[in-house]
């Protein structure tokens, strides 16, 4: 599986650790399906990136070289190269979900020596206001296979047109010369630009609608990995629609994993079509030309929380290094009992996630947040006593964890912000304690989870940059950079 699919995968499990990846042995059934559970969006503004990036990946100036026109059996246009230029682009979609792409053509007057067997004349070629277009689909092709494809010929039509013989040179070689001089030159550059223009549009829009985000693939290390599979869904001549503010590809979601031993047998959430926002939300800003969107349903979301508990992949131990985010007082400010225990040396934490976690999405100061709630949780606190590692704390109850998702460059992160406590129990199996309050646990909570989700969202490099996130409905929407800089 390619960086492309990697992506996919990993924006949707948000915290699910990278593993070994392995195709499917078989389809997962409809049971297991979120109904259109992932979008990948392009707003008007984005698609308007798409062109732009096409523009800047094609070059904004071409020297297009014409070969001689013969003119009769006595004269011809002598071969000449001329100086393109592409302006603005503009990219649409039609009613029959094409995509249409435009971009202004300059060309300056030039002029052109005719050579007969008297002596040589010229004339001048003005055109103005090009306009070359063309048509594009996503879709599938006859063996079901998605693909970007050419729908008809570019076009290139100029606005106005003038062909200057002040000599009267094509006018002296009959009636038909001059349409063939225009057919001749317009056709040179049609040929040379529209050439460039297909073969960057198909590149930026494979960038954009990948092909190859349709996945059947189990991923995970060990006996437990996350199957995961992904389709675009409509029909093969249309699998992109347009709402006015939009552009989306529907792509149905399926998640399932074998149950670990740490964890209860439970059954998946409930999973009902997702329901877009009419409005995208407020894109961040950026310095990317080229900007797509992925977002995921809250229903997909529940369904990957699910298989990421069920898979046993938050009964976790606890990072190396937590003493030191802990400190040295840890032990003192939470229960003075255990601190008169406790020797200096290494702490160590396990944690058991107890039922399934219900994750929702929940606006943040800058962004969107996940917020894991998980019941029946249970934290062990291990520290040296007498020389010997023993676990000297027990923290049971509801948890509630909220992280963000951070991207710096080309790195993803998760990172944990706060964790709350709903009537949580504290005991040691070494000593009575007294009363703990919530606020003496807070610190040691955000230390041992946070070291428990460090690391377990690890991309290799090359992955396209987090612009930005938000909560969209009850969905995640992730911004990413497509890449391609303004120059």
């Amino acid at each position: 599986m390619n960086t492309t699919s990697r992506l996919l995968v990993a924006s949707l499990a948000c915290v699910l650790a990278c593993g070994e990846v392995q195709p499917l042995d078989a389809p997962l059934p409809q049971s297991m399906v979120s109904p259109a559970g992932v979008r990948l969006v392009l707003t008007n503004s984005e698609l308007q990136g798409v062109a732009a990036a096409v523009r800047l990946l094609v070059g904004k100036s071409h020297a297009v070289s014409v070969a001689p026109l013969p003119l009769g059996e006595t004269a011809a246009i002598a071969a000449t190269t001329i100086p393109v230029s592409l302006g603005q682009a503009s990219l649409s979609v039609a009613a029959d979900a094409a995509l249409q792409l435009e971009l202004v053509v300059t060309v300056a007057p030039h002029g052109l020596v005719v050579k007969g067997k008297g002596a040589a004349c010229s004339v001048q070629w003005t055109p103005a206001g090009g306009l070359l277009s063309t048509r594009l689909r996503f879709g599938r092709d006859p063996l079901g296979a998605l693909a970007v494809t050419l729908l008809e010929p570019p076009d290139l039509v100029f606005g106005a047109e003038s062909l200057d013989d002040v000599s009267g040179c094509l006018a002296a070689l009959g009636a038909d010369a001059e349409a063939s001089v225009r057919d001749h030159l317009r056709a040179a550059v049609r040929g040379t630009v529209a050439t460039k223009v297909v073969d960057a549009a198909r590149d930026v829009l494979a960038t954009v609608l990948p092909a190859d985000w349709e996945v059947a693939v189990a991923v995970g290390a060990g006996a437990n990995p996350i199957a995961v599979q992904t389709r675009f869904i409509g029909p093969d001549d249309a699998l992109i629609e347009h709402n006015g503010a939009f552009l989306q590809a529907r792509i149905d979601l399926a998640v399932d994993a074998p149950r670990h031993a740490c964890v209860l047998d439970q059954a998946p959430p409930e999973s009902g079509a997702w329901v877009l926002p009419i409005q995208a939300p407020a894109a961040p800003q950026g310095a990317a030309v080229l900007r797509r969107s992925v977002a995921v349903g809250g229903a997909a979301l529940g369904r990957f929380a699910w298989a990421i508990h069920r898979a046993g992949m938050l009964c976790r131990g606890n990072a190396p290094g937590l003493e030191a985010r802990l400190g040295p007082n840890w032990a003192a400010q939470v229960a003075p009992a255990v601190a008169a225990l406790v020797q200096p040396g290494t702490v160590s934490a396990r944690f058991w996630p107890g039922g399934a976690p219900d994750l929702r999405v929940i606006e943040g100061e800058a962004g969107a947040r996940l917020e894991w709630t998980l019941p029946d949780a249970q934290v062990e606190i291990a520290a040296p006593v007498d020389g010997v590692e023993l676990v000297v704390l027990r923290i049971s109850g509801t948890l509630r964890i909220v992280a963000a998702l951070r991207g710096v460059g080309d790195a993803w992160s998760i990172e944990v912000e706060a964790v709350e406590t709903d009537s949580v129990t504290v005991d040691s199996p070494l000593v009575a304690l007294g009363t703990v309050a919530p606020a003496a646990l807070a610190p040691l909570l955000q230390a041992v989870i946070a070291g428990i989700f460090d690391g377990v969202l690890a991309l290799p490099p090359g992955f396209p940059a987090l612009v930005g996130t938000a909560r969209a409905g009850d969905g995640l929407w992730l911004w990413l950079d497509g890449g391609v800089q303004q120059p």
